[in-house]
C-alpha cells in the first residue's frame, strides 16, 4: 500500500485464517523485482509496515470472503460510521499452517497452473495439429470467461 493516507484515511483489515486466494495468488507480486500496483498477500499476513491508520485482525476463521459474512457486517458498518474498530466474530491465533507453507513457494502453485494450460494445448497441437491448438485455446478462453 502506498504511503499516501490523506487519500486513504484509515483501512480495516480482517484477515482470514483460510485465504489461499490472498496467500497463493497475489502473493506472486511481492517476489518479482517490480511491485505491481502495490498487489500482495496483505489480506493473509498483513501490511508490511506498522501503520496507525491500519488496523488489522488476524484472523477470523475461514476462507476469503469470510471478512463479509453476515456475523461481521455489524462490526464493518460500526468502524464505517463511528470508526469503532472492534470486531464481534472470534479469532484465530494463527493462520492455516498448510496454506502459510504454500504461501511461502507461491510461484511453484503460478508455474503448475501454467503448466496445467499450456501442457495440454502443445500436447493436442503436438498430437493432433492446428486445429486441437484451436479448440484447446477456444475451450480455455471460454473458460477465462466464466470466472
Amino acid at each position: 500500500m502506498k504511503e499516501n493516507q490523506e487519500r486513504i484515511g484509515v483501512v480495516r483489515n480482517d484477515r482470514a485464517a483460510n485465504d489461499f486466494v490472498v496467500a497463493w495468488g497475489p502473493a506472486l507480486f511481492e517476489r518479482l523485482p517490480y511491485r505491481f500496483a502495490d498487489l500482495g498477500q496483505g489480506g493473509f499476513r498483513g501490511f508490511d509496515h506498522a501503520r496507525t491508520w491500519i488496523y488489522e485482525h488476524a484472523y477470523l476463521p475461514g476462507g476469503h470472503g469470510v471478512g463479509v459474512r453476515d456475523e461481521n457486517l455489524v462490526s464493518l458498518a460500526r468502524f464505517v460510521v463511528e470508526g469503532e474498530e472492534k470486531i464481534d466474530v472470534p479469532l484465530s491465533q494463527e493462520p492455516n499452517a498448510f496454506i502459510q507453507a504454500i504461501s511461502n513457494i507461491c510461484w511453484l502453485v503460478w508455474l503448475l497452473a501454467a503448466a496445467l494450460i499450456v501442457l495440454p494445448g502443445w500436447w493436442a497441437f503436438v498430437s493432433l495439429g492446428w486445429a486441437a491448438l484451436a479448440v484447446w485455446v477456444g475451450l480455455v478462453l471460454a473458460l477465462l470467461l466464466t470466472i
